[in-house]
């Protein structure tokens, strides 16, 4: 969806229902195969992909998204780190379907910190004839240069 925060509850309901069926698993018989196994297969679920996609729903933060060549567009998400200092900018290019305005695809993404460029200024070009798209992040005052990443179109 082209709603960032339909997108996460989709992702957490998805996930939701991939621990509903875990949990049914788990009772089924021999139960001293299925538990365990169970309890395997939930582990890595429980903090990466049950909470982190449960916190866009609540960030408040517009994203930036823009038009490209065709049928592609760019979002540009801001990232801040507390704790570290660090911050960047995510730039994520989707394809949105000319029948289907409302969907998107994802089809490339990279991302750039403070202390790599200035991701503040950072631009991205696809080329549909090559299927590829092209990160610019311009250098920074101190010195160090500027990066180009170009990566294929999924």
């Amino acid at each position: 969806m082209t709603s960032t925060r339909m997108n996460a509850v989709i992702c957490w309901l998805a996930v939701a229902g991939y621990e509903i069926l875990l949990a049914r698993f788990s009772l089924m018989r021999p139960r001293w195969l299925t538990a365990p196994s169970a309890a395997i297969l939930l582990t890595p679920l429980i903090g990466s992909t049950l909470l982190l996609p449960l916190t866009r729903v609540f960030d408040w933060t517009a994203a930036d998204i823009s038009q490209l060549t065709g049928p592609y567009i760019l979002e540009k998400s801001p990232w801040d780190t507390d704790a570290s200092g660090n911050s960047g900018l995510d730039m994520i290019v989707f394809y949105r379907p000319r029948l289907v305005p409302f969907m998107r695809h994802l089809s490339q993404r990279a991302s750039f910190g403070d202390d790599e460029c200035n991701p503040g200024a950072a631009t991205a070009q696809t080329d549909p004839q090559r299927r590829t798209v092209h990160f610019h992040c311009p250098s920074r005052e101190d010195g160090k240069p500027a990066i180009d990443v170009i990566l294929p179109l999924r």
